[in-house]
């Protein structure tokens, strides 16, 4: 593991839920500080979500920009939301998204990229959700790709 200063948590299923049945138009995934005094002065600047639509006629990924990205509450996690609505995806990414059956068929093998600040320095990281290694039907985030990462804090 790199020196990121936050760690993704699990989708809340129920969320993922939900919205698959289009009871909320919104994802949201929880950041968690690693250490507070590290993420201390830090912020979270920028977020995508690429989800992999593979049930579409024309299987293809798909870059959701954060709509809101919150401050560190007093635990340091930070909370991000994805907003997916027809308007902001297209119709036809819309419909391939809402005829997933459950949120591993949507989530499986997403990825995260977030942007953390902090002073006058940047650094992104890239973290996929992905199978655990040898527990079966269970996802966890991973991170991916740590030498992509520039302009250490």
């Amino acid at each position: 593991m790199s020196d990121c200063i936050y760690v993704p948590q699990n989708y809340d299923a129920q969320a993922v839920d939900s919205f698959l049945r289009g009871e909320v138009d919104e994802i949201c995934i929880e950041l968690k500080a690693v250490d507070w005094e590290t993420q201390e002065g830090s912020s979270v600047t920028d977020a995508t979500l690429q989800l992999d639509l593979i049930k579409s006629q024309n299987p293809h990924s798909l870059d959701v920009r954060a709509d809101v990205i919150s401050s560190p509450d007093l635990s340091g996690s930070v909370i991000i939301s994805f907003a997916i609505t027809e308007k902001n995806v297209g119709l036809q990414d819309y419909r391939a998204i809402r005829h997933c059956g459950n949120a591993r068929e949507l989530l499986g093998a997403s990825c995260l990229t977030f942007t953390v600040s902090r002073e006058n320095e940047s650094r992104q990281w890239t973290f996929e959700f992905s199978p655990i290694s040898g527990v079966l039907g269970k996802f966890a985030w991973h991170e991916i790709d740590p030498q992509s990462s520039t302009n250490a804090l």
